[in-house]
């Protein structure tokens, strides 16, 4: 991973290119900061340049190197399944059932209390007991919140965060609530794999 200063507005963030080279198959690739959108690397390629405000560590910790892990959690209303510190899903209505998350090796979970989803993701920043956890998200407003109010369709159902991992669960009337990091993409569809 390659890291940038942005030269307008001074916040530093990374870049690096990932997967295969095609030849003679290129086009314009930027790392414009996520911060202010300033270009601060261009390079032409076949490959796909990601630009990520996290740490080197923290990317390393995400990417997966080998296999996809799942870890699996009975949760019902009022129970949060902590990603490190970077993401949560809290169940705010419906029915106990199983919960899948899929993910990198490096990345953990823990399933705690929603009403001590904020304290345990602080304590976490300081004992750092679950990973991955990143120096820049430290309090409430790093973060977006949205909620899904799934069907009753009994399918199966994914709620993926965009370069971190996927939830997996049957869809029963649930409301579930997501936290994650700013300008992080996450969308809701039926399940690729049951």
């Amino acid at each position: 991973m390659n890291e940038i200063i942005c030269k307008k507005c001074g916040m530093k963030y990374g870049y690096e290119l990932c997967g295969p080279v095609y030849p003679g198959c290129k086009d314009r690739e930027n790392a414009d900061c996520p911060y202010c959108g300033e270009t601060g690397y261009s390079t032409m390629t076949s490959q796909v340049l990601v630009v990520t405000k996290l740490e080197k560590d923290v990317v390393k910790q995400i990417l997966p190197k080998k296999d996809i892990k799942v870890s699996v959690h009975n949760m019902a209303p009022g129970d949060a399944l902590m990603v490190g510190s970077l993401a949560a899903f809290e169940v705010v209505k419906g029915k106990a059932t199983s919960y899948r998350f899929y993910a990198a090796e490096g990345v953990e979970t823990r399933k705690v209390s929603s009403k001590r989803l904020d304290d345990a993701i602080k304590e976490n920043n300081i004992r750092r007991s679950v990973r991955p956890v990143s120096e820049r998200l430290v309090n409430f407003h790093d973060y977006d919140m949205f909620e899904y109010a799934m069907e009753n369709d009994k399918k199966w159902h994914d709620i993926a965060i965009e370069g971190l991992g996927w939830l997996s669960f049957i869809a029963l009337g649930q409301i579930i609530r997501i936290r994650l990091p700013k300008e992080v993409a996450i969308k809701e569809s039926l399940a690729k794999i049951r």
